[in-house]
């Protein structure tokens, strides 16, 4: 087996190392749950890992690769039109078990890898195995404000803001930051409206009121230029003249 991916010490019980594809097929067929998963070294690869999902019954695929400068790793969407990064395959895991953001579903359940047995292992195979009661049901007990906002905080950090303004980008961001989850916290006591954004929306609205009322004065400038009813006729210049 490889050694364990960065920041598992001791191994992530989803990290299985050097085993085939056809061995982490056998391990998720036997787990039989949507939402199985284990990492794997790349067969093909050097340095890049293999995120492999079971989702309604069929096995998904995905290539971990290193970030061209070494400083984490990226995965792409299962339709390869999203490409996302992280700083290690932990933070990664942990993103995919809150939302799939691309992936066929969400990581639950680890595939954990066989392990050597040890001595205190061997002391413990008189215990009784944990009842389908005890057994842990998902990787993570995060509540639903935890999923919502990080979903929101995902798409923020792959949002395209080329085209953006920096004083909206930073009031985006600030919202983001602490003003989010107290708006999210009040629908849910009761509130009929998100006042937080609505004062983002009108705050960001006040420039576009500005462009609006310039625009106006321009267009009547021209009207006022091409005013038609305006210019003196041929006959009533004749009248004058008489």
């Amino acid at each position: 087996m490889s050694s364990p991916p960065s920041g598992g010490t001791p191994p992530y019980p989803w990290y299985h190392g050097s085993i085939t594809r056809l061995q982490t097929e056998d391990c998720l067929t036997r787990a039989n749950k949507t939402g199985s998963f284990l990492v794997r070294d790349s067969e093909s690869f050097k340095g890049a890992y293999v995120l492999s999902v079971l989702c309604d019954d069929r096995i998904y695929q995905y290539r971990i690769l290193p970030t061209p400068d070494g400083a984490g790793y990226l995965i792409k969407s299962s339709d390869a039109t999203k490409q996302h990064t992280f700083s290690n395959l932990a933070e990664l895991i942990k993103s995919y078990s809150l939302t799939n953001n691309g992936l066929c579903c969400a990581l639950r359940y680890p595939s954990e890898a066989q392990k050597l047995e040890t001595e205190e292992d061997q002391d413990s195979d008189d215990e009784p195995p944990l009842s389908d009661d005890d057994e842990p049901d998902t990787l993570t007990t995060a509540s639903s404000s935890e999923i919502a906002l990080h979903v929101l905080q995902s798409r923020l950090d792959h949002l395209n803001v080329n085209s953006l303004d920096t004083i909206f980008l930073e009031k985006l961001r600030e919202y983001m930051g602490s003003k989010v989850k107290q708006d999210y916290d009040d629908i849910k006591s009761g509130a009929t409206s998100a006042t937080n954004l609505r004062q983002l929306i009108l705050t960001s609205a006040n420039d576009l009121t500005r462009q609006v009322d310039l625009f106006l004065i321009k267009m009547q400038a021209l009207q006022q230029l091409f005013d038609l009813s305006a210019v003196p006729s041929k006959n009533n210049a004749t009248d004058k003249v008489n």
